[in-house]
């Protein structure tokens, strides 16, 4: 059976708390993961917006790399 972990993330200090957990959980285990955050489908970001997409894409290359 293989099971989903949502990981909702808004680029705080807080959210980013669960990403040690989680490293704990895919050692252990094989979950598909999904990283969540909101960024809006508009053809151009604002910098806050952009700053949350390129925090999103960091967690998820430091989770795959690890």
């Amino acid at each position: 059976m293989q099971r989903r972990i949502l990981v909702p993330l808004d680029g705080s200090t807080l959210a980013d708390q669960i990403i040690t957990q989680l490293r704990r959980l895919l050692v252990r285990s094989d979950h598909e993961t999904v990283l969540l955050t909101e960024v809006p489908g508009a053809a151009e970001l604002s910098v806050v917006e952009r700053a949350k997409q390129e925090h999103l894409e960091g967690v998820r290359d430091a989770l795959v790399s690890q």
